[in-house]
């Protein structure tokens, strides 16, 4: 009776099944490049030959020699998507074993992609400093970027590894010419190989040369230049006089020396950007001092103007050793003959540049050499004086 009942029990065994099912160690959501854990839930010891898993994207199977429990399995998936793992529980030749069912288990997983790049600032310009960050990589001390123009960059933490130059989590990088670019980003040496990708757009950005004032400019004024729309607050200016200032700021002051259409040029110092350049036309010198005689006596005032002169007031020097600041037009005596230069300039550094005029003082002295005296009285007589020793004619009265 007793083998009867045990017989039964084994009988029973043969025919239960087993429903076998895959779990996963952790809820999701899943994302690419996660390691994440699968196991069956029946194992058949080692009634079986031929297992595998199975993980639906393409990669190899992970097989065993036999059904029995080898725990958890892991892996990792490159990209996102929905994926069917199945686990096979191979040719059964060990009897009697209780069979799982079924023999092939399937499972589905949703992956999803978090990674992601962002750039700052949003609207860059050529010749601007970027900064690209990569968010949720594996190995973000390990990225490859591509920066799509040819440029594989590293900043932090560089490796070189095999000819390839490994960047981190965050770069910052220029673009030279605008147009539109795709930045590629990948875990180098983690299992997301496939890249993440951003499209940026460089605008031109608009440079400008202005200056002032715009017309009329002449020899010698005072000419303000500034830049307007360019990155960096260090300009090297060119005027095309000979001129050069570099590592400048962006507002300078110059004066031309010589009339002429002059081609002025300036570029960001720190920024390989195009050179802007600027046509400006410089007038011939019109200043210039007036005297309302070239020749005066002693004590006879005499009238001096500054034409076109430039500031409110300017600097006089008269020659005789007397200065004074006033405006355009000024009235001054000499108390001794002589030829005198008249100096005149812009006292308000408008310009440091001299203009003259010379002047000639007549004059007379107690003492007179006379070659012939003729008197003429109201009586009608006539007296001629010729003086003894005479040489040379000084003057004549009549």
């Amino acid at each position: 009776m007793k083998k009867n009942i045990f017989l039964l029990v084994i009988i029973l065994g043969l025919n239960m099944a087993v429903f076998s099912a895959i779990v996963v160690n952790k809820s999701g959501p899943y994302y690419a490049g996660d390691s994440i854990g699968f196991n069956k839930t029946c194992h058949e010891g080692t009634s079986s030959t031929n297992t595998y898993w199975n993980w639906g994207d393409g990669t190899p199977n992970t097989t065993h020699s036999d059904d029995f429990d080898y725990g958890w399995q892991y892996h990792s998936y490159s990209k996102p998507g929905t994926y069917t793992i199945t686990y096979y529980h191979g040719d059964y030749f060990v009897t009697p074993f209780p069979d799982c069912s079924p023999q092939t288990e399937a499972y589905t997983i949703t992956i999803e992609e978090n990674r992601y790049i962002t750039s700052s600032p949003q609207s860059p310009l050529a010749g601007q400093l970027i900064t690209f960050t990569a968010y949720n990589f594996q190995t973000p001390d390990n990225i490859k970027w591509d920066m799509g123009d040819g440029t594989i960059l590293s900043i932090n933490k560089p490796v070189r590894r095999g000819g390839r130059i490994l960047g981190g989590n965050s770069v910052q990088y220029t673009y030279h010419a605008p147009g539109n670019y795709t930045v590629n980003a990948h875990d180098d040496n983690g299992n997301q190989k496939i890249p993440v990708s951003l499209s940026v757009t460089i605008a031109q950005p608009n440079r400008n040369i202005v200056y002032s004032p715009e017309t009329n400019i002449r020899v010698d004024q005072p000419v303000y230049f500034g830049v307007t729309g360019f990155l960096t607050n260090v300009i090297d200016w060119n005027f095309g006089d000979g001129t050069i200032n570099s590592s400048a700021g962006v507002t300078i002051m110059h004066r031309f020396q010589t009339a002429g259409t002059w081609m002025v040029t300036a570029k960001d110092s720190t920024v390989n950007h195009t050179p802007e350049q600027k046509q400006i036309l410089i007038l011939p010198e019109n200043r210039s001092l007036i005297v309302s005689a070239p020749e005066i006596r002693l004590n006879e005032p005499i009238q001096i103007t500054a034409m076109n002169f430039r500031g409110d007031l300017i600097l006089w020097d008269f020659g005789d050793g007397k200065q004074e600041s006033s405006g355009n037009i000024v009235n001054h005596i000499y108390e001794k003959d002589g030829t005198y230069t008249i100096k005149a300039r812009d006292e308000n550094g408008e310009s440091l540049k001299e203009f003259t005029a010379t002047i000639i003082v007549r004059g007379i002295t107690d003492e007179v050499h006379l070659e012939i005296a003729e008197i003429r009285l109201d009586n009608g007589k006539y007296y001629k004086v010729v003086p003894r020793n005479s040489k040379d004619l000084k003057a004549v009265l009549r």
